[in-house]
């Protein structure tokens, strides 16, 4: 599918390709909204604002208004990882609500953490346009993000006096799940790996019914609590002594999370993929097990996981920049996230990954056809002198190092030669300098976003969070 920017022009055709021992692994995604202008009548890039799409709160508010049903709530104050470690954590986050039939997952306990910045996080309907995933969420078998609403998530049977008044499992201030210290789970000097956020949960009185397990059975399930409140209503018929002063509280919330180390939801992606179909391959004269399909849940995930308004934006001003009006017209892009930065090649994770740049490109000679190279890399990474420490477990990476930078730097300055005449392909890179441009609404959540024209717009650094955006 195919979508129409400001200029009439078809839409970039963009392969995402993700580099892997022993194969590469290719993700397609095409969007379905026509894209406004993205510069302001003097030219300057122009900032993302409510009013920009008439409705769009009202449609915000609608598509978000939960039902008095179950809602999973990620009570971790953010996805913990890399970004793409934190991906994984969303999919099975989103894959225990499709097992346990829960059709909701509470928006504003959805949070993304900057790596780069520890303590820091971003809310997701910042990073993901919420519209365009619960419009389609039902169809696609995934639950739907709603917003907190206490009158229609949390209830009590039995006395009516003040004192019995409704309690929040959620504390809207904080984006807490009740009882959650968030000057302790949010300080740069907490490791959340070895911090057990669940053992918090439900330990007040108060708040003991806001330690819920999914369920029929499950703890504190709210049907289970209605019923007990008719049986004691009554005994052999006659109203039990006391009873209009019984109180019992629930609420349509669940928490789940992490559960310390590296936690249940890293547990839960892993298991999912021992699930998938594998098949044996010969490469390079080794056997390797390759998965040549995802889980279904993970393949709808990501095909509703469209980028918020602001960012889209900004990847469209990018684009637009680097393909000019003298480009083909359907212009081709392939988008390559090489982990060769140095700090990766002696991570862990590196037995999974192919070190060598120069095996990287030449995996690019059997994907389709492309006219330009978007490189996502950390060049400076890449760049810096290897030293003897860093590569003291792997001295034969040292060398791969050095040829990484050099190559690195003339496909920048010369292209990519993947055919024997020498034409190189141009080489497309962004990062910190456009998501600097990227200017956000100054709201915690869009559910409360000001609809007035002096709205206030904040820059992603301003917010802490340009590296995560970036």
């Amino acid at each position: 599918m195919t979508v129409p920017n400001n200029s009439m022009r078809q839409r970039k055709l963009m392969l995402f390709i993700s580099v892997m021992i022993p194969t590469i692994f290719t993700f397609h995604q095409s969007l379905s909204l026509q894209l406004p202008s993205t510069t302001e009548s003097d030219g300057a890039p122009a900032a993302w604002h409510p009013n920009n799409e008439k409705n769009s709160v009202d449609l915000f508010t609608e598509l978000t208004t939960p039902k008095a049903a179950s809602v999973l709530v990620h009570f971790d104050p953010y996805f913990i990882g890399g970004f793409r470690n934190q991906h994984m954590r969303f999919v099975a986050f989103v894959n225990f609500a499709v097992n346990h039939n829960i059709s909701q997952i509470l928006l504003p306990s959805l949070r993304w953490g900057d790596a780069f910045n520890k303590g820091m996080s971003a809310p997701h309907e910042l990073l993901f346009d919420v519209i365009y995933w619960n419009e389609r969420a039902v169809e696609m078998g995934l639950p739907r993000l709603v917003r907190y609403d206490q009158e229609i998530l949390e209830g009590t049977v039995g006395s009516t006096s003040n004192e019995t008044a409704l309690v929040s499992c959620f504390n809207s201030s904080s984006n807490l799940y009740a009882g959650l210290d968030e000057q302790n789970l949010r300080s740069p000097s907490t490791n959340l790996r070895k911090t057990m956020s669940w053992n918090f949960i439900g330990k007040d009185e108060l708040y003991s019914h806001c330690r819920r397990t999914p369920g029929d059975g499950g703890e504190n399930n709210p049907d289970s609590i209605r019923r007990e409140w008719e049986n004691k209503q009554s005994i052999d018929g006659a109203r039990l002594e006391g009873a209009e002063n019984i109180v019992h509280r629930y609420t349509h919330l669940i928490p789940h999370g992490g559960m310390g180390g590296v936690g249940r939801l890293w547990t839960d992606y892993n298991q999912m993929q021992n699930k998938r179909a594998k098949t044996s391959q010969s490469i390079t004269s080794n056997i390797h097990i390759i998965h040549p399909e995802h889980v279904h849940v993970e393949k709808a995930i990501y095909t509703l996981m469209q980028p918020s308004k602001p960012i889209r934006l900004a990847i469209e001003d990018a684009t637009n920049e680097r393909i000019t009006d003298s480009t083909t017209y359907k212009t081709r892009l392939l988008a390559l996230h090489p982990r060769i930065e140095q700090d990766m090649a002696v991570h862990r994770c590196s037995k999974h990954m192919e070190a060598n740049l120069t095996k990287i490109f030449g995996h690019l000679r059997n994907v389709p056809t492309f006219d330009i190279l978007f490189l996502a890399v950390n060049k400076a990474k890449v760049d810096v002198a290897p030293t003897t420490n860093v590569f003291s477990n792997a001295p034969h990476l040292r060398k791969i190092a050095i040829e990484n930078s050099i190559l690195l730097n003339h496909t920048r300055s010369h292209g990519l030669t993947l055919t024997d005449d020498g034409k190189g392909i141009p080489i497309f890179e962004s990062g910190l300098h456009t998501a600097a441009k990227i200017r956000f609404p100054n709201t915690h959540t869009r559910s409360n976003i000001d609809q007035s024209d002096n709205q206030t717009l904040l820059a992603a650094e301003s917010l802490g969070v340009i590296d995560l955006v970036a």
